[in-house]
């Protein structure tokens, strides 16, 4: 039983909403369920989380060090044997079921950014700017991506022009806003692991600049979003940007207070999971009765 525990916390399945909603919200943004079987969608979908999970095993014990000074978070307890073995079944399993879905590329390209941000030697999680790139195309552009390569493997075309660069850019600024948040709330135990990642090399202080500066502009290309198209799917997300936003605010105002700052910063990761369950299955929800409906 203590076994399987660590095996579960190492999976860390409360944080995998996000690559799950960026895939949704390709399936809604193209309306292309019609044309494809659904069982790619399902088995593209289950592929794409389950390479998640493997990046986060990954991710675990490649950060069983820095997790000891952590506020949220006890060090893993997973074995480099347990931990080789799970990422490589997670992987070769996700990948298959991606690659029988029609989604080749896109499945492929996650399993490797989702690896290269922690595996050692190259460990992009360490290294400013690239940690957010890594994270981006694994977790954001490549699953919201992988609906439209499905469509196109199966010789059909988007039946709906709202996926465009536009909301693509709208739901990699607010996501990347909302991990701002994680990676603040760390950046005192990152910084004494070792880890110089992008919030390290900034500093609090223009780390929340930044975050604040992502969360205006998502507001910006997110009112362009649902201006120019139909995609009220993309109101949640859209009402939500004035919370960021204040997070943000908080933590500048109470710069001379850090561990004010991480402890409001944890509990508002903690709050964001929640939110993005709730976004996840509620965007199931909507993609399932769509399917259903109007197929």
């Amino acid at each position: 039983m203590t076994k399987l525990r660590v095996i579960f916390k190492a999976m860390r399945l409360s944080e995998q909403p996000t690559i799950v909603v960026s895939f949704l919200y390709g399936i809604l943004d193209q309306g292309s369920l019609y044309h494809p079987p659904g069982r790619c969608y399902a088995s593209t979908g289950i592929g794409l989380l389950l390479i998640s999970i493997a990046a986060f095993i990954l991710n675990e014990y490649a950060d069983k060090g820095m997790n000891a000074k952590r506020l949220d978070r006890i060090p893993s307890e997973i074995s480099g044997r347990a931990t080789s073995i799970m990422v490589s079944s997670l992987s070769t399993l996700g990948l298959a079921l991606g690659f029988y879905g029609g989604a080749r590329i896109c499945t492929a390209g996650t399993l490797l950014f989702g690896l290269l941000y922690s595996i050692p030697n190259i460990h992009l999680k360490t290294k400013p700017v690239l940690d957010l790139v890594s994270l981006g195309f694994s977790f954001v552009i490549l699953p919201y991506m992988a609906p439209l390569e499905i469509t196109a493997s199966h010789g059909g075309l988007p039946h709906n022009p709202n996926i465009s660069l536009l909301n693509l850019t709208f739901l990699l600024l607010f996501l990347s806003a909302c991990n701002l948040i994680a990676m603040i709330r760390d950046i005192d135990a990152d910084s004494e692991a070792g880890v110089h990642n992008t919030t390290v090399a900034l500093g609090v202080r223009r780390s929340l600049l930044f975050g604040r500066y992502l969360a205006a502009a998502s507001f910006m290309v997110g009112t362009a979003v649902l201006y120019r198209s139909i995609a009220w799917w993309y109101l949640p997300m859209f009402l939500c940007i004035p919370v960021v936003a204040s997070i943000f605010a908080f933590g500048l105002g109470a710069l001379s207070d850090r561990d004010k700052i991480q402890c409001y910063f944890a509990s508002s990761a903690r709050a964001g999971i929640m939110t993005g369950n709730a976004l996840m299955i509620s965007l199931s929800l909507i993609a399932l009765f769509s399917c259903v409906i109007f197929r």
